[in-house]
């Protein structure tokens, strides 16, 4: 629904019945969630375009951060994270040159372990951490305000200062396991390049 509207434009869905996450996995996104698709400006970026996963989980992370909470992290390349389990997710479409849609689901009340008991584990909300959580429509204004100042930012400071923004939510140094196609490597997470690679030193000592 966002694709065709002009930059700066947002849809928020109470509930999405097709939700979807990377490689077209499902999202459970049911009542009490945010459900966020808001459309991009992009030639301010540039090549830092490819840091949108990452731009918007500092958003997700400022605007959290607003509302009380603390233990943030994030986890490359689109997940927002409390300890081990996923508080948010981001997935970027290109419909059009010059804009990107930023979708962000992002758990506040809901339950989506209900839907999927699997998800019991693995999932976070705000109201497990916070006695007053915000609304999804207070979340999304907060979110949406700190999604234009970090494209703002990356506009005139260009893009090594989000990168070292991105890199401190890493939180603790740990040890990461990467999966190419198939092929597993193991190494210790040094931070993100400016493209929004995932650095790594292997046991090897190689970057």
């Amino acid at each position: 629904a966002a694709a065709p509207l002009d930059a700066w434009n947002a849809v928020r869905a109470d509930r999405q019945t097709a939700g979807r996450g990377r490689f077209q996995r499902q999202w459970i996104s049911d009542d009490g969630g945010l459900w966020l698709s808001a459309v991009v400006p992009t030639d301010s970026l540039g090549e830092a375009t490819k840091l949108l996963p990452l731009l918007a989980g500092l958003a997700v992370c400022r605007a959290a951060a607003q509302v009380g909470l603390t233990q943030l992290r994030m986890r490359w390349p689109n997940d927002v994270m409390i300890g081990d389990h996923k508080l948010a997710g981001i997935l970027i479409d290109q419909p059009r040159p010059g804009v990107a849609v930023v979708g962000i689901g992002l758990n506040v009340t809901n339950h989506p372990e209900k839907i999927e008991p699997a998800l019991a584990a693995h999932v976070a909300r705000l109201a497990d951490f916070l006695a007053h959580p915000p609304s999804p429509q207070d979340i999304a204004l907060r979110l949406l305000q700190e999604l234009r100042k970090v494209v703002a930012e990356v506009g005139s400071e260009g893009a090594t200062q989000a990168v070292k923004r991105i890199t401190l939510l890493w939180g603790k140094v740990r040890d990461v396991s990467l999966d190419l196609d198939g092929v597993t490597v193991n190494g210790r997470f040094l931070g993100v390049d400016d493209h929004g690679g995932l650095r790594l030193e292997t046991r090897s000592h190689k970057h």
